[in-house]
């Protein structure tokens, strides 16, 4: 409630006015009132200055308050209307309440008056925040909608209890190939595959997702024309206030191209454990500070060590003797001065030393592996004892 209520008051008796400014003071209201007692007045009061409220007696000479009613309610009809009249009889007083009156006092009961503008002003107020509310709202949602419409990596839509499909945006479109005017009214099953719509794929997942508020997986859909592409699936339970449901929100993302990229990393992966397994030669993977990330099968016969026990220590602790600890140590710190090394590109032969502590003398061969920074390297190592026995 503001800190001065501004009351019109229309009224062609002065003394009526001061019984009433009397009684609103009483209950403690800090107001500024005017009085006005023609037509012409009461307009203008309407058009220049909007009141927090309007008081008016019933009869006016050549002016009636239904009038004057009828004309605040076109001015500005959030503002409490109260009759303060001598007397109203069973019809008026229902006509007055049908013509949108918020309250009415009898002047032989004034004290009545205070309570009634309180309860007026309260609940106009209660009104201007839930307007108000609602306008956010709704400025809310159609910035939402507006949000959703422009999307095109994502098709996201709405269907409601039956599965029928209520809204579409341009990503839906754009993902599936049918336009709005195509698929609005129809059942959503029609993106599934005939085998998942004949499992009832479709209506499982929405009673699912009904159950437990979201459902999320991944599966084939179908696109207009018949065509199939692999979709990340996320339907989400819409309910009331009450808890009630509504329908569906159904949003959808094209993963094929990602699921062919998994699918060849998958089978690269797989290759590559299968060379690293087979190798007659340990193989090892380090990173710019020399901890090792693979230890094939053969790097843990020839060494000694399991892939476990290698794995995220550093090489030199590891295989270089004592002797050349500081011989390598300096080969790294030049390789990263002056980008030049001794050991990349070319096979060297070294002494390393297995877990028994036993030395032998093998080829090394170091190659940085490309495309990745920070840098890591390939090391492939052959047991050359034999040969340098004989």
């Amino acid at each position: 409630m503001k800190n001065e209520i501004r009351i019109l008051i229309l009224e062609d008796v002065p003394a009526d006015v001061v019984m009433i400014n009397h009684e609103l003071r009483n209950a403690h209201l800090t107001f500024r009132s005017k009085r006005v007692d023609t037509r012409d007045e009461f307009l203008s009061e309407l058009e220049h200055e909007t009141p927090d409220l309007i008081l008016s007696d019933h009869g006016l000479p050549g002016f009636d308050g239904f009038t004057a009613l009828a004309m605040a309610k076109d001015k500005c009809p959030d503002v409490p209307f109260i009759f303060v009249t001598s007397a109203l009889g069973e019809e008026l007083t229902i006509e007055t309440f049908e013509s949108g009156a918020t309250d009415y006092v009898l002047k032989h009961r004034l004290s009545n008056l205070a309570p009634a503008v309180q309860r007026a002003l309260r609940e106009a107020e209660e009104k201007r925040k839930r307007r108000e509310a609602e306008a956010a709202l709704k400025e809310s949602e159609e910035r939402f909608r507006t949000l959703v419409a422009g999307v095109k990596d994502y098709a996201i839509f709405m269907v409601d209890c039956e599965g029928l499909v209520t809204s579409w945006n341009s990503g839906a479109e754009w993902i599936t190939g049918y336009r709005a005017d195509e698929i609005i009214g129809q059942h959503f099953r029609r993106f599934y595959t005939q085998e998942e719509a004949q499992k009832r794929r479709p209506e499982h997942a929405v009673l699912a997702a009904a159950a437990g508020g979201r459902f999320e997986e991944e599966g084939w859909r179908i696109r207009k024309g018949g065509s199939k592409f692999r979709a990340h699936v996320v339907i989400t339970a819409l309910r009331s206030e009450k808890g009630e449901l509504r329908g569906f929100a159904q949003v959808t993302r094209n993963v094929t191209d990602h699921k062919a990229v998994q699918e060849a990393l998958a089978r690269s992966e797989a290759r590559k454990s299968a060379i690293l397994a087979s190798a007659l030669d340990a193989i090892l993977y380090l990173d710019d500070k020399g901890v090792i990330h693979e230890w094939n099968a053969a790097a843990e016969k020839m060494f000694g060590y399991s892939r476990d026990e290698a794995i995220g220590q550093k090489m030199d602790r590891l295989i270089i003797p004592p002797f050349l600890q500081d011989i390598y140590k300096q080969g790294v710190a030049d390789y990263f001065a002056t980008g030049v090394a001794s050991l990349l590109g070319r096979p060297v032969e070294v002494t390393l030393r297995r877990a028994d502590k036993t030395e032998f003398q093998a080829e090394v061969g170091i190659t940085r592996i490309a495309g990745q920074e920070p840098p890591h390297y390939a090391v492939v190592i052959h047991d050359i004892a034999e040969r340098k026995k004989t």
